[in-house]
C-alpha cells in the first residue's frame, strides 16, 4: 500500500478510492495504514478529493486504533495542500502552545 502511495502510476484518484475503502476493512492495522496512505498521497501528488477525505479521516479519527495516523494524514494535508495556512498556525502555536488554548 505504501509503495502505491509513494511510488505509484500516477493514478492517484484510483489510490486514494482505494485507500477510503480501506479505512472500513476489518483489520485494524490496515485501516491505520490507509490513512496514512492517504497522507502520503496529498505529499507526492499535492492534490486529493479533500472533501470526501477529511471527512473519512476526521470519522477514522474516533476509532482509537487509526487515530493517530488519521491526525497525522489530516496534517500531512494541510501542509501540503494548504501550506499558507499550514505557516500560519505552525506560528500561531509558537506564539501560544496548544494547551494553554480555553477547552
Amino acid at each position: 500500500m505504501v509503495g502505491c502511495a509513494l511510488y505509484g502510476d500516477g493514478d492517484w484518484q484510483e489510490a486514494q478510492e482505494l485507500y477510503l475503502e480501506l479505512l472500513d476493512h476489518d483489520d485494524h492495522q490496515v485501516q491505520a495504514l490507509a490513512a496514512t496512505c492517504l497522507g502520503h498521497l496529498a505529499r507526492v501528488y499535492r492534490r486529493l478529493d479533500e472533501r470526501p477525505v477529511i471527512a473519512a479521516l476526521r470519522r477514522a479519527r474516533t476509532r482509537p486504533h487509526v487515530r493517530g495516523n488519521a491526525t497525522n494524514a489530516l496534517d500531512d494535508i494541510e501542509v501540503f495542500l494548504h501550506p499558507r495556512r499550514a505557516r500560519r498556525r505552525g506560528r500561531l502555536r509558537r506564539l501560544i502552545p496548544p494547551w494553554t488554548w480555553p477547552a
